[in-house]
C-alpha cells in the first residue's frame, strides 16, 4: 500500500472521530449553541452610549442620507425604502 493511500484511509477514518469530539453548531445564524454572535442595533447603541462614543443625531442622519443615496445609485429602481430613524 502506498503512503498516499494509507494517509487517505487514515484521514477518512479520522473524520468521524473528529466530528464526534467537536459537533457542528446546533444552528447556523446569529445564534448558535445558545450564544448570540451578532449584536442587535439596540445593543450596539447601548454600548456606544455607555462608552461615550455614540454619534450625534445629526451625524446619524447624515450617514443615513448618504447610505440611502449610495443604495439608490447601486440598485436603481430595486432600491429598498429608507431605513427609519434610529
Amino acid at each position: 500500500m502506498t503512503p498516499f493511500r494509507l494517509a487517505g484511509i487514515l484521514l477518512i477514518l479520522g473524520v468521524p472521530a473528529a466530528l464526534a469530539q467537536n459537533p457542528p453548531p446546533a444552528q447556523i445564524a446569529n445564534h448558535a449553541n445558545g450564544l448570540a454572535y451578532q449584536p442587535t442595533l439596540g445593543a450596539v447603541s447601548a454600548r456606544e452610549q455607555s462608552a461615550g462614543v455614540r454619534p450625534s443625531g445629526a451625524q446619524l442622519s447624515a450617514e443615513d442620507k448618504e447610505l440611502d443615496q449610495i443604495n439608490r445609485q447601486l440598485l436603481g429602481n430595486k432600491a429598498t425604502p429608507p431605513v427609519p430613524a434610529r
